[in-house]
């Protein structure tokens, strides 16, 4: 979410950084940035940082995951090659369990030396 009109948007601007030290700034003021210990969950299955709440679930806990098919506007050098073209009918289905994440995505990547590591 942002406003494209202005243009990109860079985190190394120098106006943005100028803002974000502000901010840093005004919230060290207030107390509410400080030095201390805490726990960094890992896990060794999926060889990533977890957060805290992914730790602990409720017995009567309900998954918000969805399965989304989503239509292809452009495709790769690779995939193009694979197709020959790119159909008008071509979808991509997603699933996330972040879906209120989704009006503000702006494109599905891969990677063609991606693989699943089974845990």
């Amino acid at each position: 979410m942002a406003d494209w009109s202005k243009g990109r948007y860079f985190t190394f601007d120098k106006d943005y950084e100028a803002n974000q030290l502000t901010a840093f700034y005004d919230m060290f003021k207030k107390g509410y940035i400080y030095d201390d210990f805490m726990p960094v969950y890992w896990s060794p299955s999926s060889r990533t940082a977890l957060a805290e709440a992914e730790l602990e679930y409720h017995s009567d806990h309900k998954s918000t995951a969805i399965y989304l098919q989503l239509k292809v506007a452009h495709t790769s050098t690779a995939l193009t090659t694979l197709l020959g073209s790119c159909p008008d009918n071509l979808f991509a289905v997603i699933w996330t369990t972040t879906p209120w994440t989704l009006p503000g995505n702006a494109a599905i990547c891969y990677s063609p030396q991606l693989r699943w590591i089974e845990p």
